[in-house]
């Protein structure tokens, strides 16, 4: 197993993490500085919110999800695709083995605002 470097996972966790940033600036709703969105009521009341602030929400989740996985030597990055969709976490790729893959869904289900992780990751043994 190689072992990744610190800068490797600080350059990793920078582009997520703007990614996660440029997600959340579309904003196209012409409010005013200080203008609380529409759906701004249903979040308060614990509703679901939707448009841009959901969107953004789950942009925050994916970026949270893989630093998660980023941080974990047991799981790759770069083989493991989260994407969020109303608060469900969708895994997609490649796990090392069975355990990696369950262990994979349990890190994306302890971060906060996840409601449901869909795994739908393989096993696929590294090649040295």
């Amino acid at each position: 197993m190689r072992k990744r470097t610190a800068s490797w996972r600080l350059t990793l966790l920078c582009m997520v993490l703007g990614g996660a940033v440029l997600a959340g600036c579309g904003r196209d709703d012409n409010r005013s500085a200080g203008q609380e969105p529409d759906d701004a009521g249903a979040a308060a009341a614990g509703k679901p919110a939707d448009g841009a602030a959901s969107r953004t929400s789950d942009a925050a989740i994916t970026a949270e999800v893989k630093a998660s996985i980023a941080r974990d030597d047991r799981l790759s990055a770069l083989a493991i695709s989260v994407d969020t969709t109303d608060g469900r976490v969708l895994l997609r790729g490649a796990a090392p083995d069975t355990a990696a893959r369950k262990h994979a869904a349990e890190t994306a289900q302890a971060v906060r605002g996840v409601g449901a992780v869909n795994n739908e990751l393989s096993v696929q043994p590294r090649s040295n």
